[in-house]
């Protein structure tokens, strides 16, 4: 088959696992003997070859690109989200790419800064379109749908504002995958995507960590994503203040807002708390034996969850949006974020040593994540779109 990937970015441009997930996506396919084509955003226009993926890079049609990610004043960010409800800016390349491509089908993955105008011009050249929903972006253009640490129950006004046209444009879909139950659902509960034919969930991929993870006598806890009120951060911290009794250590890694952070810092002044600052995924597994994943958000996956599987370390995580889909019986728990109860008794019955995990499922559960099983899971998709486009 003839496949054409569709995203706002592609590696070595990486914001968050959407872009690792559509590029073990991407590399899978051609291993398994296809030709894959990504069509991306970039500086510059450009192409070039990664992986054996030919990737086409179309010059930033708004008012900035989206990489990196930097705080921009408010009306500039309200002009850029404008101009991507339907960036028109984008048309007559993507026009004459896919023209020339003449790929069997589209796979739309992250629109935000590239806009929906794809699924328009795929659907003027009777292209079919599968379409994966990684984020909140066709509901918000924020792409979280949080207000302050909470996740929306509903659009607000703003928000249905700007995502008219992108409800309008989603009918054009023909078939929509969700990384979770709670995204797909989340979408088609608001009156999207109500032509699609089919209509899936296909978990994210991952790249296991060789399960080099060989140390179970460690009591340390860990954190690793982004430092964001949303991600919980102070509610993992006081559960642990709360049942710490001895010298284990949280260790906190990644990166946020420098205000944000700095405020950590200095309300939790503690030894045995170690802000560990931006780190390789492997490298911090080796330093901890449970990781914490707290969001108070609705998280649309929890890729870290996964990682955390490939390397045998046991996961504790809150019960929101799609982080509750990824609990395995033996090796993970999960917690209500209504308070810190318990997160705090799960904390200590871990470090008095009764709460007791399974080692000897984490090969057996992350085989279901594996690149091969999620690559041949759309394979199975896209012909199923295809034939059904035959028969027409």
């Amino acid at each position: 088959m003839k496949i054409c990937i569709v995203c706002t970015l592609y590696p070595p441009y990486i914001l968050g696992g959407a872009e690792i997930s559509t590029a073990l996506l991407a590399q899978g396919l051609v291993r398994s003997g296809h030709e894959v084509t990504v069509i991306t955003t970039g500086q510059t226009d450009s192409k070039e070859i990664i992986e054996g993926v030919m990737v086409y890079r179309l010059k930033n049609k708004n008012i900035y690109w989206r990489y990196p990610q930097r705080d921009k004043p408010l009306a500039k960010k309200m002009l850029w989200h404008f101009f991507d409800i339907y960036n028109m800016g984008y048309q007559k390349s993507l026009q004459s790419l896919l023209s020339m491509l003449k790929p069997d089908i589209i796979h739309t993955g992250n629109l935000c800064g590239l806009s929906c105008v794809v699924w328009d011009v795929a659907n003027q050249q009777h292209i079919p379109i599968i379409h994966t929903l990684r984020d909140y972006y066709l509901l918000c253009p924020q792409q979280t749908m949080i207000k302050g640490t909470q996740s929306c129950q509903s659009q607000c006004l703003v928000c249905k504002s700007y995502s008219v046209i992108k409800k309008i444009m989603s009918q054009k879909v023909d078939a929509v995958v969700g990384i979770s139950h709670f995204i797909l659902n989340h979408h088609l509960k608001f009156g999207y995507f109500k032509n699609a034919r089919l209509t899936c969930v296909i978990p994210n991929s991952i790249k296991p960590h060789n399960m080099l993870q060989q140390t179970l006598g460690i009591k340390d806890i860990g954190y690793i994503g982004r430092l964001s009120p949303e991600k919980g951060i102070e509610l993992m911290i006081e559960a642990f203040i709360n049942s710490n009794k001895g010298a284990n250590k949280l260790r906190i890694a990644g990166t946020g807002n420098k205000k944000y952070v700095n405020f950590l810092q200095k309300k939790y002044n503690n030894k045995n708390i170690v802000f560990c600052g931006k780190c390789n995924p492997t490298d911090f597994f080796q330093t901890i034996g449970l990781l914490i994943v707290p969001s108070l958000w609705n998280e649309p996956f929890g890729r870290v969850v996964i990682e955390a599987y490939s390397a045998c370390i046991p996961v504790l995580m809150a019960s929101n949006g799609g982080l509750a889909e990824l609990a395995e019986q033996g090796i993970s728990e999960i917690f209500s974020t209504d308070s810190t109860i318990q997160l705090t008794n799960l904390l200590d019955k871990y470090f008095n040593g009764t709460l007791q995990f399974d080692y000897t499922r984490f090969q057996q559960v992350i085989m279901q994540y594996s690149e091969s099983n999620v690559t041949k899971s759309y394979i199975e998709l896209y012909k199923k779109i295809i034939d059904s486009y035959r028969y027409e």
